[in-house]
């Protein structure tokens, strides 16, 4: 996989839409940086990358400033999600498609955000702000939470399967206790000859996904 940070956005001609990686913030609580952290035989944020890449043919960015990597930096550093996307999507051109991801939510399956892509309004799951698919266009400077930003933008909700797999996929991280916790979920940790019941439950949902996912356009 090939990262280059271009001094400025440059959209390959004819794009239609975009991929995005949040991998800006702080982290405070877990006292380093997330997108840092390994999972299997690398960091969050080239599993993250490689999902977006995976759900639709599309160049994939990552939002905060990532030598190496495709990045478009923060005007205002750890300002949150919300005021990351809003100057985001205020800067790119009008009416592009934004699948936006956070770097710390690495078992979502690539079929989630396809489903988010069936919906070129834009579109989030119930309960869940992240990961979405945007419209770029200008915004309110008061609009610095995501939830704001899916009102100010009309997003679709979506309703999300009630299932193991999927209450573990929207999980994201925030301390070293959340983290330990999600790696024991990381089906690639597991012993195969000890399978746990969401590796079972994952390979069913995967082989089978919920009736409501459609082709992709």
């Amino acid at each position: 996989m090939s990262h280059q940070p271009p001094p400025t956005l440059h959209l390959p001609a004819g794009a239609r839409r975009v991929g995005v990686v949040l991998a800006g913030g702080q982290a405070a609580r877990m006292g380093c940086d997330k997108a840092l952290l390994p999972w299997g035989d690398q960091t969050l944020l080239d599993h993250m990358v490689a999902k977006l890449e995976a759900s639709a043919p599309m160049p994939v960015y990552v939002s905060g400033e990532r030598p190496g990597y495709r990045y478009i930096a923060d005007r205002a550093p750890y300002h949150g999600p919300g005021a990351a996307l809003a100057q985001l999507l205020s800067a790119l051109p009008r009416g592009l498609g934004v699948l936006v991801v956070p770097v710390d939510m690495p078992l979502l399956p690539v079929a989630l955000l396809q489903e988010l892509l069936r919906h070129p309004e834009g579109a989030f799951f119930s309960g869940h702000p992240l990961p979405a698919y945007l419209r770029s266009g200008p915004l309110p400077q008061s609009v610095d939470r995501v939830y704001a930003l899916h009102r100010a933008l009309g997003s679709r909700e979506l309703p999300l399967p009630a299932t193991t797999v999927i209450t573990a996929a929207m999980s994201n991280i925030n301390t070293p206790q959340e983290w330990a916790a999600l790696r024991t979920l990381n089906p690639s940790a597991q012993s195969a000859a000890q399978p746990t019941r969401l590796n079972q439950e994952n390979a069913s949902w995967a082989a089978t996904p919920p009736p409501n996912l459609s082709p992709l356009p």
